[in-house]
C-alpha cells in the first residue's frame, strides 16, 4: 500500500518538470495558452492532456500535493469507478481501488507526462478576458494565460449543521483516518456516501450509529447502500430513522423522530452533509449564478464555458460531482479551447435513450426543451440535466398508456413529448 507521500510530486531532479515552486525556467516562458486552478481529478486531467498535447499550461493548487480531493478521502477508502458503462478520455487511468493506490498511479502520470505544476499557491483573483488573463497568487506575484479552467472543486466549503452545539470540539465535519478512533460512541449524520463510507469504517472498532431523515439512503451508490444495510441487519450499526437532529450536548446528540424527543448518547459526532459552491470567489473571477440559492452552480456551455468568454469550469463546481465525469471533462476542455469540436463522452449513451424511445432530437435539443418545458429543471444546469438522463430511463408515452399506478409511484416520473 502505498503512503500518502506518493502524493507529492517528484524534485526537479527526478524528471520533467513538476514542482512546488515557481515554474522552472524556460519551461513555458510569457503567456501560457492555459491555466489551470485546482489538481482535483479535473483539474489533473486537463493539465495532463495538455501535456500530452505540447500545450503552454500551469497547474495551480493551494494544498501542498497533487490531488487534494482524493487525498481528503478517508484513508484505505475504496474508490468506486462509476458509472461503469461511461467511457473513459483522459491520460489519467481510472479503476475501481484504494485511495492510496490512485494518488499514486495519478502522481506517476503527473511525472511521466512532465506536468507543470505550481503547489502550495493561493490564486487571490482572476481579471482580463479571453487571451489576455491575469491571475494574482497570493504575494502579490501574477501570471498570465489565454485562457483559464476553474476546476477548484466544492470540498474547501463543507457543509455545517445548523443547530445548537454544532462548533463543539467533538463535532467535525471532516474523517481522515477511521482507525485514530478507537472504543467511542459515535453517531454519523449524513446518508450520502461520505456518511455510508464513514459508518462502515468507523464501526470496524467503534459504536456507530447514522442519522437518516427518512428510512432508506436514496443519495448512496447501490454498493455503499448494501454493504451499510448489510451491517444494519447483523447489528453492527444502529440505523435512527425518520430522525432529525436538533441539538448537540456534551456527550449527547438530541433527535426529534416519530416517537418524539429523543437523547443519544455519544461521545462524537461526525457530520458528512455536503458542500457548497465557493460562490464569493467565482462570482469575483465574473461569473455569473442563475439564481441566489446557496446551492445553484454557474451556468455553462455545453464545451463547459462560463459567461466569461475563455474562462471554463469543469469538476464538482461545474455539477459533476463523479471522478469519472471530472477527468472526461479534463480532457475535453482542453480540446475546445483549441478549437477542436468533438462530442461529450455521454453524447452516444444519451443518445440511444432517446432514440430507442422514439424521441426524435438531438441531446442538445432534448436538453433545452427539459429546461424550457419543465419548471422543476428550471435551476439545473445543463450539464447537471445531462447527468441525470444519463441514470434515466427515457419513455415517450402514447396517449392510454399507464404512466404509473399508485401502488407503485417512483421517486420522480416525467413525461416529456414533442410531435414531429
Amino acid at each position: 500500500m502505498a503512503s500518502d507521500d506518493a502524493a507529492l510530486p517528484p524534485s526537479a531532479g527526478d524528471g520533467p518538470p513538476v514542482s512546488s515552486g515557481p515554474a522552472a525556467p524556460g519551461v513555458y516562458p510569457g503567456v501560457y495558452k492555459v491555466a489551470i486552478v485546482g489538481s482535483g481529478p479535473a483539474g489533473l486531467s486537463a493539465a495532463a492532456h495538455a501535456a500530452r498535447k505540447g500545450v503552454s499550461h500551469v497547474l495551480l493548487e493551494r494544498a501542498p500535493h497533487l490531488n487534494d480531493t482524493i487525498f481528503k478521502f478517508q484513508k484505505r477508502k475504496h474508490v468506486m469507478a462509476t458509472p461503469a458503462f461511461l467511457p473513459l478520455r483522459s491520460e489519467l487511468e481510472f479503476e475501481e481501488g484504494s485511495r492510496e493506490a490512485l494518488i499514486e498511479r495519478w502522481t506517476e502520470v503527473a511525472r511521466e507526462l512532465g506536468l507543470n505544476v505550481r503547489l502550495g499557491v493561493e490564486v487571490n483573483s482572476i481579471s482580463g478576458e479571453r487571451g489576455a488573463f491575469t491571475l494574482t497568487l497570493g504575494g502579490g506575484e501574477t501570471l498570465q494565460a489565454e485562457a483559464i479552467v476553474l476546476a477548484i472543486g466544492i470540498q474547501g466549503n463543507l457543509n455545517k449543521l445548523r443547530i445548537p452545539g454544532a462548533d463543539l470540539p467533538t463535532v467535525q465535519y471532516q474523517l481522515d483516518d477511521p482507525e485514530e478512533y478507537q472504543g467511542e460512541e459515535i453517531v454519523v449524520i449524513g446518508t450520502g456516501d461520505a456518511g455510508l463510507e464513514n459508518t462502515l469504517a468507523l464501526a470496524a472498532n467503534n459504536s456507530v450509529s447514522i442519522v437518516n431523515r427518512v428510512a432508506e439512503f436514496p443519495r448512496a451508490k447501490a454498493g455503499n447502500v448494501a454493504l451499510v444495510e448489510a451491517a444494519i441487519a447483523r447489528g453492527d450499526i444502529v440505523h435512527l430513522v425518520n430522525s432529525e437532529p436538533k441539538e448537540i450536548e456534551a456527550k449527547c446528540l438530541v433527535l426529534e423522530t416519530a416517537d418524539g424527543m429523543a437523547r443519544v448518547a455519544c461521545d462524537r459526532v461526525i457530520a458528512r452533509i455536503g458542500a457548497l459552491p465557493p460562490r464569493r470567489f467565482v462570482e469575483s473571477c465574473g461569473v455569473v449564478f442563475p439564481s441566489d440559492s446557496p446551492t445553484a452552480f454557474p451556468q455553462l456551455s455545453e464545451s463547459y464555458e462560463s459567461g466569461v468568454p475563455g474562462l471554463y469550469i469543469i469538476g464538482a463546481l461545474a455539477g459533476y460531482p463523479l471522478i469519472k465525469h471530472c477527468l472526461n471533462q479534463g480532457h475535453e476542455v482542453i480540446e475546445y479551447i483549441l478549437g477542436n469540436i468533438i462530442a461529450p463522452a455521454d453524447e452516444g449513451l444519451i443518445q440511444a435513450k432517446l432514440d430507442q424511445a422514439g424521441v426524435q432530437m438531438t441531446v442538445s435539443e432534448f436538453v433545452k426543451s427539459v429546461q424550457q418545458k419543465l419548471p422543476i429543471f428550471e435551476s439545473l444546469t445543463t450539464l447537471q440535466i445531462r447527468e441525470f438522463l444519463i441514470h434515466s430511463n427515457v419513455h415517450r408515452p402514447r396517449t392510454g398508456d399507464v404512466v404509473f399506478r399508485p401502488a407503485n409511484i417512483p421517486i420522480l416520473c416525467i413525461s416529456f413529448w414533442r410531435a414531429r
